[in-house]
């Protein structure tokens, strides 16, 4: 099950994480949900405004910083990879949205 991800003013598909993904990035949302009170499902929409963008960055900062990345390399990258992606959408202020089956 991916989860996709759409720009919210358009609803136009910009990019969608896989089930190997989303594992990788589990404690980042967990992190993000105890922040915040919401929650990132595939089951469900959810708005990710710029604002919430900056505060999933700023937990994969400091979830880099407070663990041995080299550990699992093809993790690491993944959550890189949507670090990039959302400092992208932040940049542009794109606000996101995902949704749910």
């Amino acid at each position: 099950m991916a989860l996709d991800f759409h720009n919210e003013t358009t609803n136009e598909y910009l990019f969608g994480l896989d089930d190997h993904a989303l594992s990788a990035l589990e404690a980042i949302f967990t992190q993000w949900t105890h922040r915040t009170g919401l929650a990132i499902d595939p089951y469900k929409d959810t708005r990710l405004c710029v604002e919430h963008q900056r505060l999933l960055v700023n937990i994969i900062d400091t979830y880099a910083n407070s663990r041995d990345l080299n550990q699992d390399m093809k993790k690491t990258s993944l959550i890189f990879e949507f670090k990039g992606i959302l400092k992208f959408c932040i940049d542009h202020h794109i606000d996101l949205i995902t949704l749910g089956d």
